[in-house]
């Protein structure tokens, strides 16, 4: 199956009650791994993570985090990864069953919803070649609030494969207030956060950095 060659991860920050939801539609698939960040978390995502032994799920608990950091958080979690192609997915998204149906893996294409008319809460979600991501340093990690980052991501691998789309009506997002998506940011107005990114993303363009997972305070646990 599909699911057998990919790492599904996730970051969560505070979204307990939303990865508790989305985690029962991941587990239905045989993915090689599950990864999941615990990033800055308050309460332990143990007691959620423990009521599934048997999916090979792998969390990490990074410290001293005092805002959620998207492009920081998502490169750790990729490099935490061990499977050729990585499938990220934000903590309140589920999955439906066909998901895979119709998608093909190769390491010069990667698989992302459509950025044209795109579904709300759902364009994080993507399925990356390992290598590839890290070819072109993943997230930009000046951009540090909320918005655009997978969205330069995306633009940046279009130079080095090609672009082909998830099934969005598979994906579901748990639908919540706007506030949510920028609380734990330094920045606390949405479009703010994202006209700044934007503009640090045309400035800098290709010369972007992945920071060292060395560099971060973390603790690894295997469920």
């Amino acid at each position: 199956m599909i699911a057998e060659q990919i790492s599904l991860t996730t970051t969560c920050m505070n979204r307990n009650a939303f990865l508790s939801q989305s985690l029962k539609t991941w587990v239905k698939f045989p993915f090689a791994e599950i990864v999941i960040v615990s990033w800055g978390n308050k309460k332990s995502l143990k007691p959620i993570l423990e009521e599934y032994p048997n999916h090979n799920i792998k969390l990490i608990e990074v410290g001293d985090q005092d805002h959620y950091h998207y492009a920081k958080a998502r490169n750790f979690k990729v490099q935490a990864c061990k499977s050729k192609y990585v499938m990220s997915i934000d903590c309140d998204v589920m999955l439906g069953d066909n998901i895979f149906k119709h998608i093909k893996l190769d390491e010069n294409s990667f698989h992302t919803t459509s950025i044209d008319q795109p579904k709300t809460g759902v364009i994080g979600t993507s399925i990356i070649p390992y290598k590839r991501y890290m070819e072109v340093n993943g997230c930009n990690e000046r951009m540090a609030g909320w918005g655009s980052e997978d969205i330069d991501l995306y633009s940046r691998l279009n130079d080095v494969c090609q672009q082909k789309m998830l099934n969005s009506l598979e994906l579901t997002h748990i639908d919540h207030d706007d506030n949510l998506r920028v609380c734990n940011t330094p920045t606390k107005d949405k479009w703010r956060s994202n006209s700044t990114n934007c503009v640090l993303a045309q400035m800098y363009g290709n010369d972007t950095e992945i920071s060292n997972m060395d560099e971060y305070n973390f603790e690894s646990y295997t469920i």
